[in-house]
């Protein structure tokens, strides 16, 4: 059984597909040094203008202070694993849900480019977004084990949230930054649901029956 994630991308990259012609495609950056593309140049495009987010990553090396490592893509959901998210709770203990996304972001590291003339020293990189989405999806991978689900399930539940804003997980995402749960995707007895209603008794109920979240939607607030 494919993944909900894997599924959810593959409709949205099939409408992509039907309202974006080849030239559309891959108008690479003129940027120096920053490579990739936010890839679609059609405004009638529902998975972008709904779905997508552009982001801009990079590295600002703390020591030598060389900018690398650029690149430019287009997302329609934000992943993320049980084991990151648990890890940045400790990090960030009763934070709301966006600080802990973003605590997970800030732990991705690489490289000060030698290629480019950099010292190879480890950094964190940077994302900002040059367009925010109407609809914010955070896709929540389990890496833990079946045995495990049951323990590591009600701390995840307790990281989760009802709003978050795109300019604490972003820099540069002041505008339509701020967004709401409207659903959320779980893996449950071998089929994939979707719950909404009270969000006390969507955990209490996700925690009873071992429900795992897999897909949350969160839409942008007028």
């Amino acid at each position: 059984m494919n993944d909900a994630s894997e599924v959810l991308e593959a409709i949205l990259r099939r409408m992509h597909d039907s309202y974006t012609y080849r030239a559309d495609y891959h108008a690479e950056s003129h940027e120096h040094n920053c490579s990739g593309s936010w890839d679609c140049a059609n405004k009638d495009c529902i998975a972008h203008t709904i779905f997508g987010a552009d982001v801009h990553e990079r590295m600002i090396c703390y020591s030598c202070g060389l900018e690398s490592r650029q690149q430019k893509y287009t997302s329609f959901l934000h992943y993320i694993n049980d084991c990151s998210l648990n890890y940045a709770m400790r990090i960030c203990p009763g934070n709301p849900f966006d600080d802990i996304l973003k605590a997970v972001m800030m732990d991705v590291h690489r490289t000060c480019d030698p290629d480019v003339g950099g010292c190879g020293k480890s950094n964190h990189m940077s994302h900002s977004l040059s367009s925010s989405p109407h609809v914010f999806t955070v896709a929540l991978g389990w890496q833990t084990g079946n045995g495990s689900v049951r323990d590591m399930l009600p701390h995840i539940l307790a990281a989760l949230g009802t709003e978050i804003d795109l300019g604490v997980i972003y820099p540069g995402a002041s505008r339509r930054s701020k967004h709401s749960l409207v659903s959320m995707a779980c893996f449950y007895s071998q089929r994939y649901i979707c719950v909404v209603g009270d969000w006390i008794q969507v955990l209490s109920m996700c925690e009873e029956k071992e429900m795992q979240p897999l897909l949350l939607f969160f839409e942008a607030a007028n």
